[in-house]
């Protein structure tokens, strides 16, 4: 008989403090690789930890949808809410906590231009300059 408590075991792997590439974690921290089955079908170089793949290497991804980390349903995240409480005061923080202008050379267009409207929206770059108030 197959178990949720079989998918959780298959899916985290917990670490000490470790160092890949040029990443470190702090002494103190425990490191959870979530592998949420991470495939060759899916990603490129699956089992190497590329965090660029999320953010400036969108090739490396090769069918968006098979990453979903909050999943959805009754089985969904249970800290899905907190997380995303913690991403509104993060942006609340930044945006009382310092002024936001365009980079040199931006105008703000590319955001409007380049951004693509899936299921989610894919925003396009916008290189902005933040300076403590």
């Amino acid at each position: 008989m197959h178990s949720r408590l079989d998918d959780v075991s298959d899916a985290v792997v917990c670490h000490g403090p470790r160092s890949v590439n040029s990443y470190s974690s702090r002494p103190d921290t425990l490191y959870a690789d979530i592998t949420q089955r991470v495939d060759e079908h899916n990603y490129q170089n699956a089992s190497s930890f590329i965090p660029e793949r999320w953010y400036s290497r969108p090739g490396m991804i090769k069918h968006k949808d098979a990453y979903a980390p909050f999943s959805m349903g009754p089985m969904g995240c249970i800290g899905k809410n907190l997380a995303l409480t913690e991403l509104r005061t993060l942006t609340a923080r930044l945006v009382t906590g310092f002024d936001v202008k365009f980079a040199k050379g931006e105008d703000g267009k590319r955001i409007m231009t380049e951004t693509l409207d899936h299921f989610t929206v894919d925003p396009g770059d916008l290189e902005l300059v933040f300076t403590k108030v």
